[in-house]
């Protein structure tokens, strides 16, 4: 008798508690809920979607021609080298100086980083930048530190074999006359 009374309690409780669930959820177990009354629409109301204002263009900003246009035609082509969109989003590095000091930085950093060479700016050679360059052509972008990895890997692998080449005696003769900036 006590079992069958402590059964009909804990069954009348839980239906409680599924009608107290059911009203605070604001419907009724097993009846359909009418369709939402719609309002007219009032005379000097907004409109229901909210109307999107066109993106504003802005000018691009008129740049003074190259300094280094003639002397390193190879090198000079980083300054308005734009990158493929990527995949995932990373965070590029301006330093507020020249993209080809930012190029010559970077290579610098494989020479003394990944060759692990003590170099002096002066005593460089074709062949070391050539093979710090060779590090963009073998690894992959996310794997190589620098100030700006992507845009540096995508403009290396974009040119062709003489013209890497070409870079390489550019970024020797830049390193000469101007020597690296921002590198420990």
């Amino acid at each position: 008798m006590i079992q069958q009374r402590s059964a009909i309690v804990m069954l009348t409780t839980a239906a409680i508690v599924i009608g107290l669930m059911s009203a605070a959820m604001g419907r009724q177990v097993g009846v359909k809920a009418p369709p939402p009354v719609n309002a007219p629409p009032k005379k000097n109301a907004p409109p229901s979607k909210p109307i999107k204002k066109p993106t504003e263009t802005r000018p691009v900003p008129k740049t003074a021609k190259s300094k280094i246009d003639a002397t390193y035609p190879v090198l000079s082509r980083i300054e308005t080298y734009k990158a493929p969109p990527d995949r995932i989003p990373h965070l590029e590095t301006y330093a507020g100086f020249s993209t080809p000091d930012m190029l010559v930085s970077d290579i610098w950093r494989r020479v003394r980083i990944d060759l692990n060479l003590k170099l002096s700016p002066k005593a460089v050679s074709e062949e070391t930048i050539n093979r710090a360059m060779n590090i963009y052509l073998t690894r992959n972008w996310g794997d190589i530190d620098g100030y700006r990895p992507w845009t540096h890997w995508n403009f290396i692998r974009g040119l062709k074999v003489a013209e890497r080449e070409a870079l390489a005696k550019e970024i020797k003769e830049y390193i000469a006359k101007n020597g690296v900036r921002n590198v420990q």
